[in-house]
């Protein structure tokens, strides 16, 4: 319903369009000094970049000069902003390039790093890591269900000077689609709203892996009329809902493999178990409001208290009534596995700004958070409880300074009073030597508890119950370096050094009993379908910290190099663990953390304009690839990924082929995808027992509309 009263609010905007804004920046959001501006008599103007920045306040809210523009009928494409969580503005875009191509996916985001299952919607295996990526406070688990799952971080808030809309559509596989929608509007100039949806339903070319997503936004900027005053207000609700299969099943591994013809159709390879299904909810409350003491305008210096608040529930089920694949289940029921996380965070600020110390501010910070099962769990191992409730207090302080083409930057967090330390800081530098080169480094460490679920979990399977209070932190050390150059491209070195580093693997030597247990004895009466075999030694897990020191080095090159109407976009990156992660008397080596040892992407492409310079064309094909390697194991009960040192992954390209098209203000796409899958073989796999995704030819449209 919700989707169909969108899809009638568009229609409406598309009828009574009265703008056409066609020219937009082409180079990630860097304006050029001139652009074209349309009023309403379609008369075209040129304005300088230096008026319109300077019509920009620092919240991102046009300053009354800006609006006072509009009302004479000169509107800009840069009027149009975005501001996400750190302030920071970036610009409505409608343009086509391979950047913009890479971000044609269901997460609307390059994810080079990372591997999609085969349906949409579904999890994602990593290829690489950056640990400070991740939040410094410990989370519930599930990792694999986050990566479509919105952060405050996330969410992003606007300013327009008139009501803009924009309809993303994409196909999935078999039954379903994919539409993103985004109305924003500003009912005066100190006020703004924004209503966002995501819905998708894709059935999938396997059996038991339909996949159901939604997330609803509603994002609120508001300023009073001194402009003192500021809020940023968002209200989120998602849900993501996966069936589970377990992967495929040996007899069906090899079909697949040996391009059995028989198989071709997918859903006629038979899974490990059926009837399972997990499902991640979350909502979310936020508030960030601050008070302007001194007025930048009328002073070098400025003055700013602030106070963020954020409230959020999370939950992750896990269903299933027909299979004892992990283990022996407790419940005579059946399994409905129930976790859920409450979290609220206070956080008091103040900004201050002087031109001779740079931009300061410090904050007090109180997060209290409560994870929890339904009930208290005897096991053998002794009483296992079903509540962490950890409240943790922090001073957190972040510094900014620019001295001439130097910019310096320094962020610190510590826990002042909690039995649940986490410590955090990164200092950056950022160095232009001229307008071409550009040089950045990092330094950080971090010390913080492991997730949650590490920790507690409670679960109908009897394998997967345990409690680890003696857990350590884990401690990351993060150096990092980035040269980037407008001819030849951007080189990064990242290294990172971890201790206790947390994750899961097989118990190594579990006795599996075959002589059926009374409780399943009494299951099979009921109807419960015990297999034939003894369950899979390698999904009987246990959370695991490594006393090793891992040492981790990415070293990654991106760049683009155009010839007239083509171009070539490279990304190649090198990963390696502990140096001796790899070949060895030529076998492959299973550490604590696997990586590919390299990761290539390669797209040619042709751009030009067509009929008439009526249509930007844009086609060319992406190469990619990952060298062999253990990769982590997909657990559907957990939501998340486990060590293994039996199967590999990987050394199969994938060639797509693309076709992209802009009309004013309308984007087309059209993808073949994996197109060479058929001709170099059926050894392409997600994860282990996982296949990736055979040819298909999916499309998609990109429409904005300017009111």
């Amino acid at each position: 319903m919700l989707i169909r009263i969108l899809l009638f609010i568009f229609s409406g905007h598309l009828f009574s369009q009265n703008n056409v804004i066609d020219s937009l920046n082409s180079n990630n959001s860097e304006l050029n000094s001139k652009k074209k501006i349309v009023n309403k008599n379609d008369t075209i103007y040129n304005n300088s970049l230096v008026d319109k920045i300077s019509k920009i306040s620092d919240n991102g809210i046009l300053k009354d000069e800006a609006i006072d523009s509009i009302n004479n009928d000169s509107i800009t494409i840069d009027m149009y902003k975005i501001i996400d969580y750190q302030k920071s503005i970036d610009f409505v875009d409608t343009t086509i390039s391979i950047q913009k191509e890479y971000k044609m996916n269901f997460l609307r985001r390059d994810y080079f790093e990372l591997l999609p299952f085969t349906n949409t919607g579904h999890a994602f295996n990593s290829l690489g890591y950056n640990f400070f990526d991740r939040s410094v406070l410990p989370q519930m688990g599930a990792r694999s269900k986050h990566f479509s799952y919105s952060e405050k971080k996330d969410i992003k808030y606007y300013n327009v000077p008139t009501p803009l809309s924009e309809l993303f559509f994409k196909t999935t596989f078999e039954q379903g689609q994919m539409l993103d929608a985004l109305i924003t509007v500003n009912t005066s100039p100190n006020f703004n709203y924004a209503i966002s949806y995501k819905g998708m339903r894709s059935l999938g070319k396997y059996i038991n892996v339909r996949s159901n997503n939604s997330n609803f936004k509603l994002a609120f900027l508001i300023k009073d009329k001194s402009q003192r005053y500021n809020a940023s207000i968002h209200y989120n609700s998602q849900s993501i809902t996966n069936q589970e299969n377990g992967g495929l099943k040996p007899d069906s591994i090899k079909s697949f493999e040996e391009g059995d013809p028989d198989f071709l159709d997918r859903s006629l390879l038979e899974n490990r178990f059926t009837k399972g299904e997990n499902q991640l909810t979350g909502k979310r409350y936020h508030v960030n409001h601050f008070w302007q003491i001194l007025r930048k305008q009328k002073s070098s210096s400025e003055f700013q208290i602030g106070h963020e608040f954020n409230y959020e529930t999370k939950s992750y089920r896990f269903y299933q009534n027909s299979s004892f694949f992990f283990g022996e289940i407790l419940n005579q029921n059946g399994v409905y596995d129930y976790s859920k996380l409450r979290k609220m965070e206070n956080k008091i600020f103040l900004n201050l700004n002087y031109s001779f110390f740079g931009k300061l501010t410090p904050s007090v910070e109180f997060h209290k958070s409560d994870y929890s099962f339904r009930s208290i769990y005897f096991a053998d191992s002794g009483l296992i409880p079903n509540k962490l409730k950890p409240t943790q207090i922090f001073i957190n302080s972040n510094w900014e300074k620019r001295i001439s083409n130097i910019h310096l930057n320094a962020d610190f967090k510590k826990t002042i009073q909690s039995d649940w330390i986490s410590d955090h800081f990164l200092s950056r530098i950022k160095f232009n030597f001229n307008k071409k080169i550009f040089f950045s480094s990092e330094f950080g460490f971090r010390s913080q508890n492991p997730d949650f679920n590490f920790i507690l979990y409670q679960s109908d399977y009897k394998n997967y119950n345990w409690f680890n209070p003696e857990f350590k932190n884990q401690r990351t050390a993060h150096f990092k370096i980035e040269i980037s150059n407008s001819s030849f491209g951007e080189f990064t070195i990242l290294y990172q050094n971890i201790d206790n580093y947390t994750f899961y693997r097989a118990q190594p030597s579990v006795l599996i009993d075959k002589e059926l247990s009374e409780n399943q004895l009494l299951l099979i009466s009921q109807g419960f379908d015990i297999p034939q075999e003894s369950p899979d030694s390698s999904f009987l897990i246990f959370p695991f910290q490594e006393n090793r020191t891992i040492n981790y080095l990415k070293i990654r090159y991106k760049g683009q190099f155009n010839f007239g109407k083509f171009s070539l976009n490279n990304t190649f990156q090198y990963q390696a663990v502990n140096s001796d992660n790899f070949f060895s008397s030529g076998k492959l080596i299973s550490q604590s953390l696997n990586v590919p040892e390299f990761i290539l992407r390669s797209t040619v492409s042709f751009t030009s304009d067509v009929f008439k310079k009526a249509m930007r064309l844009q086609t060319g094909i992406t190469a990619q690839y990952f060298s062999e390697y253990y990769s982590d194991r997909y657990n559907p009960l957990l939501g998340d990924f486990i060590n293994q040192d039996e199967i590999t992954i990987g050394g199969f390209p994938r060639f797509d082929f693309f076709i992209n098209a802009k009309v004013q203000q309308t984007r087309l796409f059209l993808k073949a995808e994996h197109l060479n899958s058929s001709i170099t073989g059926y050894n392409f796999y997600s994860a282990p027992n996982y296949p990736y995704r055979d040819f298909v030819v999916r499309f998609g449209i990109v429409w904005n509309f300017f009111q």
